[in-house]
């Protein structure tokens, strides 16, 4: 399975593919992310996050410019799905700003016009609402607690879940948010 969330301008891009882990037990997952973001927006914000020394690891993906290009979002997408041969059952996306570019992954077509092998079984929308984030968002947490989740150390996605905050309401739904500013 598989999760796509773009961005349009300063912020990260993300494509996690979640793998079941069968040695480490039945509810056992492996994460591998992979993340996008804008060249000038890291140089900007370079002072306060490692982001350059992350791309120099090959943690972050840079794309030239002040804006992540979709164009090397899908290719490298489309490549890591390929070259390792993974079958993706599902790409669960938010439909705002992520209908097109999934619909490409899936049947094929590139933004330069030629065409390519699908490499997506199906798209499931995920609106990025409260409801649809409840039941993830705690059967996450609930593994996390068990150990049951585990990721390739990638200190991006490390300090993206250490900045993580979760919201909820007075009926107990809950999900996941980014922290404010000036939060603690």
């Amino acid at each position: 399975f598989a999760g796509l969330d773009l961005s349009r301008t300063r912020d990260m891009s993300a494509f996690v593919m979640l793998f079941p882990w069968p040695e480490d037990g039945p509810e056992a997952l492996r994460v591998w992310p992979m993340l996008w973001l804008p060249e000038q927006t890291a140089r900007e914000r370079d002072h306060l996050f490692p982001l350059l020394t992350w791309a120099n690891a090959g943690h972050l993906h840079l794309t030239a410019g002040g804006v992540v290009d979709y164009a090397i979002v899908k290719a490298d997408i489309r490549a890591a799905i390929t070259t390792h041969n993974i079958t993706v059952r599902a790409l669960y996306y938010d439909p705002h700003y992520a209908e097109e570019i999934t619909q490409q992954l899936a049947e094929g077509e590139s933004l330069n016009g030629q065409r390519a092998d699908g490499v997506v079984m199906e798209r499931v929308i995920f609106k990025q609402s409260l409801m649809y984030f409840t039941g993830p968002a705690k059967e996450t947490e609930r593994r996390i607690s068990a150990g049951l989740i585990q990721h390739p150390k990638n200190p991006v996605l490390s300090w993206q879940v250490g900045h993580c905050e979760a919201y909820s309401d007075r009926n107990n739904n809950v999900r996941p948010v980014k922290p404010s500013p000036h939060s603690g």
